[in-house]
């Protein structure tokens, strides 16, 4: 089920933008024009998203506003499903991509626990040697898409391996907590954190 919602390129986009804040509330042509599509085309997409009950509306004047239903059984499964295909995670993954140096990268904090607010920053946790202009090149239009800031922490592995090693607070913090991969996975951060025990 959650599977076939994403399989049109409309809908997809749009329940990308509607995830990006689910607490703001779109009319028809405000996301015509952010998506760059068809107000025709999007309404078709919002009468069913709203009839299989994945968003709400109500009436304000004459313009009945959108928004992502969080109380829809299935709301987990599709936030995870947009954010693998279209939301965070991929964002993000296409803007490190060309980034030389980027070994690993995750998302930590309030996005990966989903317990986030909608002035949320995306905390992103970068283990590598990335030139910090390319890096920061690279993410601005990501923030763009995401309407949000990305606040991102850079540390070379010998780095994050002596931190790790030296108990420092704010790494053992990170790393006591949920993560979302962007680059890389659990089995090669857990490779290197192995290879810190080992010495």
């Amino acid at each position: 089920m959650i599977l076939d919602l994403m399989r049109s390129r409309t809908r997809a986009a749009l329940l990308g933008l509607l995830f990006a804040d689910v607490e703001q509330e779109w009319h028809v042509r405000g996301l015509a024009r952010e998506l760059g599509v068809s107000a025709g085309n999007v309404r078709r997409e919002l009468v069913r998203l709203t009839t299989d009950g994945y968003l709400t509306s109500r009436r304000q004047a004459n313009l009945v506003l959108y928004r992502i239903n969080d109380r829809h059984p299935l709301y987990p499964e599709l936030r995870s499903m947009v954010s693998k295909t279209v939301g965070l995670e991929v964002v993000l993954g296409q803007a490190l991509a060309g980034v030389a140096g980027v070994s690993l990268a995750f998302i930590f904090g309030s996005l990966a626990a989903s317990s986030e607010g909608p002035s949320s920053d995306v905390d992103l946790m970068v283990i590598g040697t990335p030139k910090a202009r390319e890096l920061h090149t690279a993410l601005r239009p990501a923030e763009q898409r995401l309407r949000r800031e990305v606040h991102y922490f850079v540390f070379a592995a010998d780095e994050f391996a002596q931190r790790v090693r030296d108990h420092d607070g704010f790494i053992a913090d990170v790393l006591a907590h949920a993560r979302t991969w962007v680059l890389g996975d659990e089995a090669q951060l857990q490779a290197l954190l192995a290879s810190v025990r080992a010495r």
